[in-house]
């Protein structure tokens, strides 16, 4: 829909592909994470001190995955024609 020539198409695949890897990376580190702190819970082996550290540490993980996904997308803004910008924007809901 935003009519992008081959060299667009080919920035933008290695930049998804480059995001993709680093999004799988991160999700794997999250899913250990939320199942070691649902293991501590189950099993009552929690403590304050670790709920604090797990949890900080889970949101410092969804941060740097929500950071891999937008600057994913502020990579891609400057290969675009204004048209083709407010064509991305409009498709992504900010329209």
């Amino acid at each position: 829909e935003l009519n992008l020539s081959t060299q667009q198409i080919k920035a933008i695949e290695t930049i998804k592909q480059d995001m993709q890897r680093s999004a799988q990376a991160l999700g794997e580190r999250i899913v250990t994470a939320e199942r070691a702190l649902s293991t501590a819970f189950r099993t009552g082996t929690i403590t304050d001190t670790a709920l604090t550290t797990q949890t900080t540490e889970l949101a410092t993980l969804y941060g740097q995955l929500r950071a891999v996904h937008l600057s994913a997308h502020l990579k891609v803004t400057p290969l675009l024609s204004e048209q083709q910008i407010f064509k991305y924007d409009e498709l992504r809901g900010y329209q």
